[in-house]
């Protein structure tokens, strides 16, 4: 079967478009304040499922019908990092987590992106390693998670007023944002075990 050479970066760039709508319901805005709190967080907690998802595709497709690419190499990751770092930045934005563990994820991919920008320099282009894909993994199951738990929570107490003062069930989001920010420095190890030729 014939496939479009344009599909896999697509779909990338479909993760990306995704973005605002996620943020739509997750950020105080007047065009979603008639909405409860629990069918928002339902919202985006599919809408970032369905961007999620994609990345599932676009490597699978790529490899298999040989349409690999430099500016997939390259676009892949970017699209993860701003699909996850938006939803996360809004999730610490309504309290529902705090900054330590953002800055730590948001300090890693810095890193990583660096060492991609210095190989690039050199003509080469570092793909997305073995350890990187479980660490997208890992941050799509457990941002599920979050959004799961706080679509069941406002549920079950509506009288909750939306985003406003924060979310009084936090605790759990909190340990499931640590436990991605672990998995996210282990990640990077790889990348500069391999690389230590552009940091000379």
């Amino acid at each position: 079967m014939k496939v479009n050479r344009h599909v896999p970066n697509i779909l990338c760039i479909f993760r990306i478009i995704m973005i605002p709508f996620i943020l739509l319901f997750l950020l105080d805005n007047p065009l979603v304040m008639g909405i409860s709190a629990g069918l928002r967080m339902l919202a985006a907690g599919i809408l970032f499922l369905l961007a999620i998802i994609t990345d599932l595709f676009d490597g699978k497709i790529a490899r298999r019908y040989d349409l690999v690419s430099d500016l997939g190499k390259f676009l892949d990751p970017i699209a993860d990092k701003m699909l996850v770092l938006s939803v996360l930045c809004a999730f610490m934005g309504n309290d529902f987590i705090t900054v330590v563990p953002v800055v730590i994820i948001l300090a890693r991919e810095f890193c990583v992106t660096t060492l991609r920008m210095m190989a690039a320099s050199r003509g080469d282009v570092l793909s997305a390693k073995m350890w990187g894909k479980v660490k997208t993994t890992i941050q799509a199951v457990l941002i599920g998670a979050i959004f799961i738990y706080l679509t069941v929570m406002y549920m079950i107490n509506p009288t909750t007023s939306g985003f406003e003062g924060g979310c009084p069930y936090s605790f759990v989001p909190e340990v499931l944002m640590w436990i991605v920010a672990l998995f996210t420095v282990i990640s990077a190890i790889p990348y500069f075990k391999g690389s230590k030729k552009y940091l000379g």
